[in-house]
């Protein structure tokens, strides 16, 4: 009889056992990060699901369901920092250092940008990027040894980064321009295919008139992401001081540039004295794509936001307020915040304002390195591996007519 009851129990308590893809996918999703972690050290399938690309993008989603700027990272040389705020309300900062060994040899280094807890790295020959997850610490080095073939130091690359999330694919751009010459190469990187493909100029890839080397020749930031779209300011040489400046769009799904009309480009103050206000760099306020400029007599600051509905909304920034050498310029939250990087008495500055209150005041919160860079930033688990495709996804892949 008790052999019996101990049966019984037994069958009661294994029936209380939970199936295992309910307790990743609908309990492990909606702990925060650290606690993720800890769990991966149960035992090695757990180790496999929680590390898994799966398991990474359904627990991004759960917990930032809009893709909001939690924090910024800013890279100082080989060391990057956290700066999170705990809250809209009270400005409370929390920075964390840290170090990253990845060996690069001599190659120089540039933030090309985030995505979804995601940094980008890409060399300033193009002959490599890294994509980084800084709180797994998961790392992965893409090499192109074949871009040696083809270009020396006479070459200027600049890069984007963006995820495409119909395709669940990271792209990266590679944009290549003879600095004498009048030669440009357009190349994308498939993380989800691990492999190039140049763009041509072709009747599916038409960017005939954009992408001239005239408009490249200030293409030297990242592109700047909105949605899955790249932006670059273009810009010409002082002997094209006539010709009209261009706003480029890459769509990462279609592949394919465009200009973008609703929001012009003023001539930069190096090139045209008499202007009256010069646009300097794109950037994302509100989540929207917009840009900085400022006024050539008295220095105030223009920020230009695109709306949705094709509209425009200008905030000038009085001298007061925010030094005219700013440098860099973050939407926070996609409210009216703004991050702002600017140069102040000896060095560079970080500071916030909040658009939505008046009088507009910056509020300073640390001081930075002469050649650090910032990115808004939201973390995940989301692996910088490759992950695999069949074969039948692969021929879909170069059977789309779009591609």
């Amino acid at each position: 009889m008790a052999c019996q009851i101990k049966d019984d129990k037994e069958e009661v308590v294994q029936h209380r056992e939970l199936p295992f893809d309910l307790i990743t996918q609908n309990i492990l999703t909606r702990l925060p990060i650290k606690s993720v972690v800890r769990f991966k050290l149960v035992s090695k399938l757990w180790y496999s699901t929680l590390s898994s690309s799966k398991f990474g993008h359904t627990h991004f989603k759960f917990h930032h369901p809009s893709s909001p700027t939690l924090s910024l990272l800013i890279r100082s040389n080989d060391k990057f920092h956290f700066l999170s705020c705990e809250s809209d309300e009270q400005f409370d900062v929390k920075l964390v250092s840290f170090e990253v060994d990845i060996d690069v040899g001599n190659e120089i280094l540039v933030l090309v940008g985030t995505c979804n807890g995601l940094v980008c790295l890409g060399s300033s020959s193009g002959g490599l990027f890294i994509l980084w997850n800084p709180i797994t610490h998961d790392f992965r080095k893409y090499l192109d040894p074949e871009i040696s073939k083809f270009f020396t130091r006479g070459w200027m690359v600049t890069w984007g980064f963006g995820y495409v999330s119909d395709s669940d694919d990271y792209k990266i751009v590679r944009i290549c321009k003879q600095v004498k010459g009048q030669s440009f190469r357009l190349h994308v990187f498939s993380v989800r295919f691990d492999k190039w493909r140049r763009i041509d100029n072709d009747s599916s890839h038409d960017f005939s008139g954009l992408m001239t080397t005239e408009h490249l020749y200030n293409l030297y930031r990242p592109g700047v992401l909105v949605n899955d779209t790249l932006y670059w300011m273009g810009g010409v040489p002082l002997i094209h001081e006539e010709s009209e400046r261009k706003i480029m769009s890459f769509n990462l799904a279609l592949e394919v540039f465009n200009t973008f009309p609703d929001l012009k480009v003023s001539t930069p103050l190096t090139w045209v004295v008499d202007e009256e206000c010069t646009d300097e760099f794109l950037c994302v306020v509100k989540g929207c794509l917009s840009k900085y400029g400022r006024h050539v007599r008295n220095g105030e600051g223009v920020i230009t936001v695109l709306n949705g509905s094709g509209e425009t909304e200008q905030n000038v920034l009085s001298k007061d307020v925010v030094s005219s050498a700013c440098k860099d310029l973050i939407g926070y939250r996609g409210s009216d915040k703004i991050f702002i990087k600017y140069y102040g008495s000896h060095e560079p500055q970080l500071g916030v304002i909040d658009l939505s209150s008046r009088p507009w005041k910056l509020t300073p919160v640390m001081s930075l390195e002469i050649m650090s860079e910032i990115a808004s930033y939201s973390a995940s688990l989301i692996s910088p591996v490759i992950r695999g495709i069949s074969k039948d996804e692969d021929k879909d892949k170069d059977e789309d007519p779009n591609n």
